[in-house]
């Protein structure tokens, strides 16, 4: 049995969805239906549930916005950081095309964060400026 359900599920079954709060405060609705299945030449039929519960795929950084403060130039700032997984499913994560003054350290610059974890990343900004711009601030 393939149970593909989509949100339209969330109002047609109302009177079997419950709903509990899981990770981070997140609500999570759980619907339970009750299966009857009769076979043939059966006396006593088999019940049985089918239950699902339904996740967000968020990911959130803590702290939410990064303030790297004054970094002169050739410098460089880091900052601490977590990822956090909302999902009571894994989810994968990759950071692309970032601009050239920002590196995300983790293990393999990709990773996967499990169920409720907070996976550590360091987010390092470095300012560069050119040899022509360098040479354009010292003739002013």
């Amino acid at each position: 049995m393939k149970f593909k359900p989509d949100r339209t599920i969330l109002s047609a079954a109302k009177k079997y969805i419950s709903y509990i709060t899981e990770i981070a405060d997140y609500s999570t609705p759980v619907i339970n239906i009750p299966i009857k299945v009769i076979g043939a030449n059966q006396v006593l039929p088999i019940v049985f549930n089918i239950e699902a519960r339904f996740t967000v795929d968020s990911l959130t950084f803590n702290p939410p916005m990064f303030n790297f403060g004054n970094v002169w130039d050739y410098g460089a700032s880091r900052i601490n950081a977590f990822i956090e997984n909302h999902s009571i499913l894994p989810q994968k994560f990759c950071f692309i095309n970032l601009p050239g003054e920002v590196e995300v350290e983790t293990d393999q610059g990709c990773g996967i964060v499990l169920p409720g974890e907070r996976y550590p990343v360091s987010i390092v900004y470095k300012p560069s400026v050119t040899n022509e711009e360098v040479e354009g601030i010292l003739s002013c």
